[in-house]
């Protein structure tokens, strides 16, 4: 059964390790991986601040993060675990995105999706906004605003 629990910060090696490992199975350019691996490790400060699930099954499997900047949420960072992939974990995850919207009264969650990750938010009802953000990491893909109304 796939459970939803606040991310503890004794787990913060495993949740890095569990993000890195994620990522990989996008195959970008070695370079690019290294070059931006340190804009979507977690910290103990981030943990902290922002809005941390962690995603078990019963081990973890992924792990999930908001960010309120004034009004408006973003989720920040949604990694499941390439070997579950698949397995009904993201659907799984949408859903309880979907009721922590609405029991927190958010009225819309934004995302910037790593490119090939674009699919699966359009099937989770997010709306491509045609705004589009170059990478950090200079001479890499462009990011395309996404967001879903609650």
């Amino acid at each position: 059964m796939i459970e939803f629990k606040k991310a503890q910060l004794t787990n913060l090696s495993d949740i890095n390790a569990l993000i890195e490992g994620s990522r990989s199975v996008w195959n970008y350019p070695e370079e690019y991986a290294k070059a931006s691996l340190h804009l979507i490790t977690m910290d103990e400060k981030t943990l902290n601040s922002e809005i941390c699930y962690e995603i078990r099954n019963p081990e973890l499997v992924g792990f999930l993060s908001f960010e309120k900047r004034e009004d408006e949420v973003f989720l920040e960072n949604l990694w499941i675990k390439k070997s579950t992939l698949k397995q009904g974990i993201g659907a799984a995850t949408s859903k309880f995105i979907d009721q922590l919207a609405n029991e927190n009264g958010w009225s819309k969650i934004q995302v910037f999706p790593d490119p090939p990750a674009e699919g699966f938010y359009l099937k989770c009802g997010y709306i491509n906004t045609g705004n589009k953000f170059p990478s950090r990491i200079q001479g890499r893909p462009t990011f395309t605003l996404f967001e879903k109304a609650y």
